[in-house]
């Protein structure tokens, strides 16, 4: 049993490092705990089904455990009143085959209610065998004397006085191996209680045990309770700082059409006449201050997406290292993520400073433009180039942005998934902490009764003891007073002697 319980707490112990793979253990060492659970159960009946059957063995043979049944002094009652049929009831003359027939059925009367374990049986077999009730002083043995005198006086010539004796010691035998016979089963039932009780202890250190891994266990599944709360309070920022991003995509899709339908508008005037070369150059000067200003304005914010994103990942990887396995596939998509952005980073700056190269170069043309009219034209198809180059770039980095929030939606999809299968998983953990707390509540019902039947068995075994006791004193009495009778028939058979010589005498 004690190899049962440490298999069992070792089983309890195991566990793992996140809550996934606690519940896995726990789904796969479930059938052990069981098994478990029902062998302390088997053993818990057999124990109640030993502890009912030494109950019986006991009242079977010791029935002065028996509450409001016979005590020890009206059995030998009965016993005396069976000696009384043989010395006053049946006649001297027929010898001692008649006497020792009385002495028999006097001996099955005993026999047949020590072994009764109902009360009423008891009550009848000794109504049957006794018509007066013992008192249990010696009254019987005083009453008896005058009618042993009055036979020995009318039976003088016949050799009758060993038969009371012969019953007597032949009682007295009997009385000391019924006598020796419930010593021992005393002994054999304390024994037997001795150990019940160690079976007792050992089944409540075991129950304690379970009970305090019971609560273990709830308290880890409120923990577990608390992070789910605070993952879906992540996955909320998570959701509204996806949707900001998508809108400021769109802001710089907006943005990058307007840009578009300027080049064109500039490249339609480009085409017109010399004349608005002058109005050309203001123009061009106002768009290249407005690129400048748009340029400032896509890298602040760049650097406030950055400032985003970066929180964004902290707050990522602090989940992560909350929920292990669970996160990992979000916290390499994060990754992927970050190298991606640090990528889309450096090619962002990379152009930005291209641009801002650009932007020098086309100021340092300006001021070349009225010497290098002619060269105006092959400068600006040379920058439309740079700059529809660079709208083709933005659209294909707004499209992997577009891929990145579609990735993210997909992993927050998946951590939804997630999370509705842990609330799945801690309510069938409830329902199950709930059966074992039941069980538990059962066993200790079960226990409390076995501890009622123990002390019960520990009061009968007491009024066991004070009845033996009882009895012995008993016996001492009986041994004194038959000694007491042996004296007195032999002053009676010297007296008889005596008179008989005296008629003798002429």
């Amino acid at each position: 049993m004690e190899q049962s319980v440490k298999q069992m707490l070792k089983l309890i112990e195991e566990g793992g490092d996140s809550f996934e793979e606690k519940a896995e253990m726990y789904n796969q060492k479930r059938p052990e705990l069981v098994a478990h659970v029902e062998e302390f159960y088997r053993m818990y009946q057999s124990l109640a089904e030993r502890c009912d059957h030494l109950t019986g063995e006991l009242f079977k043979s010791n029935p002065s455990m028996l509450q409001a049944q016979v005590t020890p002094d009206q059995k030998l009652g009965v016993h005396r009143s069976s000696h009384q049929s043989v010395n006053m009831d049946s006649p001297l003359s027929s010898g001692s085959a008649s006497s020792e027939l009385s002495l028999k059925e006097g001996g099955e009367s005993f026999s047949s209610s020590s072994s009764d374990s109902e009360s009423e049986s008891i009550t009848s077999s000794i109504n049957r065998y006794l018509g007066t009730p013992s008192n249990g002083d010696g009254k019987g043995l005083q009453t008896m004397l005058p009618s042993m005198k009055e036979k020995l006086q009318v039976t003088e010539d016949k050799d009758a006085d060993c038969i009371p004796k012969v019953g007597t010691h032949a009682s007295y035998e009997e009385l000391l191996g019924k006598i020796t016979e419930y010593s021992q089963k005393l002994e054999f039932s304390e024994e037997e209680i001795a150990r019940l009780n160690c079976e007792l202890k050992k089944n409540e250190s075991a129950t304690g045990t379970l009970q305090a891994q019971l609560e273990s266990a709830w308290r880890e599944i409120e923990m577990q309770e608390a992070n789910l709360e605070l993952e879906k309070r992540q996955v909320l920022e998570l959701q509204k700082q996806t949707a900001e991003l998508e809108n400021r995509v769109s802001e710089s899709d907006h943005k990058i059409c307007m840009l578009e339908e300027e080049l064109e508008e500039t490249k339609k005037r480009l085409m017109g006449s010399e004349e608005e070369n002058e109005k050309l150059k203001h123009e061009l000067t106002n768009e290249i201050s407005v690129v400048k200003h748009q340029l400032e304005d896509q890298r602040a914010l760049a650097v406030m997406l950055e400032t985003q994103l970066q929180d964004s990942i902290i707050k990522h990887m602090a989940f992560v290292s909350d929920h292990d396995r669970e996160v990992e596939s979000l916290n390499a998509a994060l990754h992927n993520a970050q190298e991606n952005f640090s990528l889309e980073r450096a090619q962002l700056q990379s152009d930005i400073s291209s641009l801002s190269k650009q932007v020098v170069l086309l100021e340092t043309r300006l001021e070349e433009w009225r010497a290098k009219e002619m060269e105006m034209k092959g400068l600006h198809e040379a920058q439309e180039t740079v700059l529809q180059g660079e709208i083709e770039q933005l659209k294909a980095e707004l499209s992997e942005r577009g891929d990145i929030v579609q990735a993210l939606n997909k992993n927050l999809d998946a951590l939804k998934v997630t999370y509705d299968m842990l609330m799945a998983e801690k309510d069938e953990l409830s329902a199950r902490v709930d059966t074992l707390i039941a069980d538990v509540n059962s066993w200790d019902n079960q226990i409390q009764q076995l501890e009622d039947h123990l002390r019960q068995l520990r009061i009968e075994r007491v009024e066991l003891i004070a009845g033996t006791e009882s009895s012995r004193k008993l016996v001492d009495e009986l041994s004194w007073r038959v000694k007491e009778l042996e004296r007195e028939v032999e002053r009676q058979r010297v007296v008889i002697s005596d008179r008989a010589e005296e008629k003798g005498r002429p």
